[in-house]
């Protein structure tokens, strides 16, 4: 055998969910391409057909390729963490120093986000509800960026973009942490101080900073739709600034994805679901909302879910093409048979019963 060829498997050794590493011919056509996930049934027609052997994928090489990574490391969020609550809790002495340290921060965050590969949202981590002001920060500030180097942005709109990010919710401070964290639906009087906070960011960058006014327009246009009817201004189509268009979107997908005193968490799934449906669809950038979508992993490795039939099935692998057609294993079948949803066209995940890891919607928004 010379040096490049590679190993062939008995197909009576063959199990399901082995993955092909080279293409399977059979009378001058290709039966199956490389890449296919062989199921029991796949298998036994490969008997069928007398195939002696094929070769597969090395399991280490499965789980990499399947493998999606975040924008930001553990390490990192942390790290940003930490310094957006340091700038935040001291927002009445906002000076020279807090804005050396976003800009530190901001650096460093697009240069995580431009090493990160096969990059997939699946944003899960907890969160406890007096942090949850900064995390959110962190966490709408590394997927804007996500979305914007694939938007082709350059260094300076990125570091604009990120800045913005981290600071656009810093107006909250100014409001009660009886507020900010009460345990059930706000009253009127309440939403309304709760949306004067774009305002309130808008002005203490502007007052206090040398950063440019892309950046204010950021902290203040984060609420703002594309059919006017967001605030504070009502503003329209394109008099909303392109990047404050992107963090819009991370923001209500990440207020969403959150759970917080009164309500539960979405899953991802279902908050892609909502920004995709009609009632979203004149009030967000619809490039952007592209290119959000294709980053986001519904179904994350690990969760369980229905698919079409009523049958119940395991994520078990990433399509990194499409992270809405997934490798599933199916429960209750005699060796669990494996299907890659790519291939499987007619057969749709109807719902996510469980994540792999660990209200109604008009009030989530208007609370945010």
């Amino acid at each position: 055998m010379s040096t490049t060829e590679k190993t062939r498997t008995p197909i009576r050794e063959v199990r399901p969910g082995s993955v092909l590493d080279q293409q399977v011919y059979h009378r001058g056509r290709t039966i199956y391409c490389q890449g296919k996930v062989l199921s029991k049934t796949n298998i036994a027609e490969l008997i069928q057909l007398r195939i002696e052997s094929v070769v597969l994928r090395d399991a280490d090489e499965i789980a990499l390729n399947q493998k999606t990574s975040e924008p930001i490391s553990e390490e990192f969020r942390e790290l940003a963490v930490n310094t957006v609550q340091t700038v935040y809790d001291d927002f009445h002495n906002f000076d020279r120093r807090h804005v050396d340290q976003i800009r530190s921060i901001s650096d460093q965050l697009v240069e995580e986000v431009q090493g990160a590969t096969k990059l997939g949202i699946a944003v899960h981590d907890l969160r406890s509800y007096s942090d949850y002001t900064y995390r959110h920060c962190v966490n709408v500030t590394a997927i804007s960026t996500a979305i914007g180097i694939r938007m082709g942005l350059g260094r300076a709109e990125l570091n604009y973009l990120t800045i913005g990010g981290l600071l656009h919710d810093i107006g909250k401070m100014k409001i009660s942490n009886d507020i900010l964290e009460k345990d059930g639906p706000l009253t009127p009087e309440e939403i309304k101080l709760m949306r004067m906070h774009p305002e309130w960011s808008w002005e203490l960058l502007e007052d206090r900073t040398d950063f440019s006014p892309i950046i204010w327009g950021i902290a203040r246009q984060h609420h703002e739709t594309m059919d006017g009817r967001g605030y504070p201004d009502g503003l329209r189509g394109d008099k909303i600034h392109e990047l404050s268009r992107i963090v819009s979107i991370v923001d209500i997908w990440d207020a969403l994805r959150s759970e917080r005193p009164y309500k539960q968490a979405w899953n991802p799934d279902k908050v892609l679901a909502f920004l995709q449906g009609p009632t979203m669809v004149t009030k967000y950038d619809t490039q952007v909302l592209e290119i959000f979508s294709a980053l986001v992993v519904p179904y994350p490795i690990g969760s369980r879910v229905m698919i079409t039939g009523g049958r119940t099935a395991i994520v078990s692998g990433m399509n990194l093409g499409d992270y809405s057609r997934p490798i599933i294993k199916l429960e209750n079948e005699a060796d669990g048979e494996f299907m890659d949803l790519t291939e499987h066209k007619g057969l749709q995940i109807i719902e996510t019963l469980a994540l792999g890891r660990e209200l109604e919607t008009e009030s989530v928004v208007e609370e945010q």
